[in-house]
């Protein structure tokens, strides 16, 4: 008690005690979110200014920092469940709330957090949705005759992510060789599209794509150039701007409706265009095959999950100099692939900071042989696998 005591009274004199001064717990969120704002972070940014000016100002910016306490937060917790704010916004408001009561901590404002105090709220646990090859096959059979087909096929084929794929050009598309590089990602800020850099450094990679993707692209690139849209995206809208993720969402749903859809009937649900009635509510009980709430991004888990599912993956072998080190051209990609059909043995020595992954059947998604087989042959095909590919 009495070292504690004479601490305080040395930190007295040097000035080095917490003073938050008249500063209130809105003020101290306003600057911490100046002060994590980075330009390569638009979209997370826009997250959480949306979080803090609706839900933790609102309850808690007119309080001084210096009398805030546990008891206020247990508060927080409480009104925002009986108002019916979701689990995990609570849970996100939280994060925030305790990350910038540390960054007051490091400024000495106040002696502690007082956010460790508090049990923080339990986030739902979202139930992962999963498909299995053949499901694979029936969401794209719905989708053969869409405008989302190649783009459904792209994201089944490599397990890119949204935004790598809706900013892909017919740069980063080799056909000859069967092949896609990453090199850029899309966010969709409240201010318009923004082109950033990959989520992570292992994110600029070159992928090999396997015969389907290759030759949906083609034909996806030949009616692009009939239409003289070959300067714009690979997937763009018909004025060449990009896509927004809500209407891609919309196509993936209005496809899973057709994958439901039992034989003989006709859905014709969604939601009506301009000047339309409201459609009338379907007769029929839909099928189950295909999740309903199945989101874009769950199909790179579908993929990961897949290729997992056929045996395990070895750990890459990655250099510290590995962002230096470019990855294989075109050249390279074709001759692993005739060197692997050639030999079942193959091993990743020749692209070191690559795995191959052995699948044991045709797969519609990956291989694109065997399409109109209705029995699985067996057959291997190689998918190159990063060590941050499927990093979500």
């Amino acid at each position: 008690m009495l070292d504690e005591l004479d601490r305080l009274r040395t930190d007295a004199r040097v000035g080095s005690l917490p003073d938050a001064g008249g500063m209130t717990v809105g003020q101290l969120l306003d600057r911490w979110l100046q002060s994590s704002k980075s330009p390569t972070e638009t979209r997370a940014f826009e997250e959480r200014e949306r979080v803090v000016k609706n839900h933790l100002c609102p309850r808690l910016g007119g309080m001084k920092l210096a009398k805030f306490t546990a008891l206020h937060i247990e508060g927080l917790y409480a009104d925002m469940g009986r108002e019916g704010v979701g689990a995990s916004t609570i849970r996100h408001a939280a994060d925030m709330l305790g990350v910038a009561l540390s960054h007051a901590c490091k400024l000495k404002l106040i002696p502690f957090n007082p956010v460790a105090a508090v049990s923080k709220p339990k986030e739902p646990t979202r139930e992962m949705l999963f498909l299995t090859p053949e499901l694979v096959k029936i969401l794209l059979d719905a989708a053969r005759d869409q405008r989302c087909y190649p783009l459904l096929v792209l994201a089944l084929a490599t397990g890119c992510r949204q935004g790598e794929l809706l900013v892909l050009t017919w740069e980063d598309i080799d056909l000859q060789n069967g092949s896609l590089t990453v090199r850029r990602s899309l966010a969709q800020t409240n201010h318009g599209f923004e082109v950033k850099e990959p989520k992570t450094a292992a994110s600029r990679r070159t992928i090999a794509l396997p015969d389907l993707a290759v030759r949906v692209l083609t034909q996806h690139k030949a009616a692009m150039m009939k239409a003289g849209r070959l300067s714009f995206p690979v997937f763009c809208t018909r004025d060449g701007g990009y896509l927004l993720k809500r209407n891609v969402l919309r196509s993936l749903r209005a496809v899973i409706r057709r994958a439901n859809t039992p034989p003989g009937k006709i859905n014709k649900g969604g939601r009506p265009k301009k000047g339309e009635k409201p459609r009338p509510k379907e007769s029929f009980e839909p099928l189950k095959l295909i999740p309903a709430k199945l989101r874009f991004h769950d199909l790179r888990r579908i993929v990961a999950s897949i290729l997992l599912s056929q045996g395990p993956v070895r750990p890459c072998r990655q250099s510290t100099a590995r962002p230096q080190q470019p990855g294989p051209d075109a050249t390279d990609l074709r001759a692993l692939h005739a060197k692997r059909r050639r030999s079942t043995r193959g091993g990743p020595e020749s692209a070191p900071w690559m795995t191959p992954v052995e699948i044991g059947y045709s797969c519609p998604g990956w291989c694109g042989r065997n399409w109109e087989s209705e029995r699985p042959q067996p057959l291997e095909v190689v998918a190159f696998v990063s060590s941050e590919r499927y990093r979500t």
